[in-house]
């Protein structure tokens, strides 16, 4: 594990799909990029207990929010740790996956970060975590998130292959990502840390909210 670690969380809205449905908790605001520290002042529930985690970690950073997508793109290519929650695409059963939504609720193609239009090396980021629905499937237009990450130079990357959900902002699908880090913390591996993360949502929650569609490509055996 390396010291003074720099890392970038993206932010946003969790969603099924690019359609909410009741029991998805989704909070305003554009996409917001974290930069987290170790100076506390990082907000509640899943963005702080992340944060102690990996700032436990060796991790290092500051705090941005309202970012572009050419901002969020370029935190991929510049960043050890990259966690994004926000939509997923989905247009139909055929047809979803390869899409990340910006900016709540804009179905304009320029307010999305779509796989097939990531180009730059992302050969620095150590673990890019895809908080979104589908962002584990290939769309035949868009492209696959994670795979495409990968084939750029990330070294791991998780995402979901199918709706993921949850009833607030801490529980479901953010309780088991908060999960997952605490065990990488613990020095257990990704896969190792995703599996752990698994069981301990099924035994809180008596569901898995999604996260049993998770998907670990590249270095499973990463240990940050």
């Amino acid at each position: 594990m390396k010291s003074n670690k720099f890392l970038v969380t993206i932010f946003s809205a969790i969603l099924l799909s690019v359609f909410l449905s009741s029991n998805v908790f989704a909070a305003s605001g554009y996409a917001r990029v974290y930069y987290f520290t170790g100076t506390g002042a990082l907000g509640s529930g899943t963005t702080s207990t992340i944060s102690s985690y990996l700032t436990n970690m060796g991790y290092s950073s500051a705090r941005g929010l309202n970012n572009t997508v050419s901002t969020i793109t370029s935190a991929f290519s510049s960043r050890e740790v990259v966690h994004i929650l926000c939509h997923g695409y989905y247009a139909d059963s055929t047809h979803k996956g390869g899409g990340l939504q910006c900016v709540p609720g804009s179905l304009n193609p320029v307010d999305w970060i779509w796989a097939n239009n990531l180009t730059n090396s992302m050969s620095q980021a150590e673990l890019i975590f895809f908080e979104s629905c589908y962002s584990g499937c290939t769309n035949p237009s868009n492209g696959r998130l994670d795979s495409t990450c990968i084939g750029l130079g990330a070294q791991s990357t998780i995402a979901f292959v199918n709706e993921i959900t949850a009833s607030s902002s801490s529980d479901g699908i953010h309780y088991f990502s908060q999960r997952v880090y605490y065990y990488l913390g613990q020095g257990y591996d990704i896969t190792t840390s995703v599996y752990y993360a698994q069981t301990n949502t099924i035994n809180m929650y008596g569901s898995y909210y999604g996260a049993d569609s998770c998907v670990v490509q590249g270095g499973s055996n990463t240990i940050l």
